[in-house]
């Protein structure tokens, strides 16, 4: 026999050895925290195009030389970070049949 309990009890037909699985794993959590990490790092220069610069702006600067060489989702991140990100906008025509609309001191607003 070999590991762990008896043959008649270590598990039933049917039944897992590991009911709940294996944990799911959060990528966006994992990055986080290891992009967190090397921006802590201090003294951990990294060299972009032969110049020594800090982690933060090495990514900075390839993210940027990224879009300059064409790299639509780089400039889109860019954007969105430097300018605020678009919001969708969704236009949607609702008719209300004896609907009665009021404005904020509730005066009734003719169509």
């Amino acid at each position: 026999m070999a590991g762990k309990g008896s043959e008649k009890t270590q598990f039933k037909p049917g039944q897992s050895g590991n009911p709940k699985g294996r944990p799911a794993v959060n990528l966006t959590n994992v990055l986080k925290k290891e992009v967190a990490k090397a921006l802590r790092s201090k003294g951990k220069d990294v060299e972009v195009d032969g110049v020594k610069v800090t982690v933060a702006e090495g990514l900075v600067k390839k993210m940027i030389g990224k879009a300059l060489n064409g790299d639509m989702r780089a400039m889109q991140m860019i954007f969105d970070r430097n300018d605020g990100k678009v919001p969708d906008i969704i236009q949607q025509e609702v008719k209300l049949d004896g609907a009665v609309f009021c404005d904020e001191e509730g005066n009734k607003i003719e169509e």
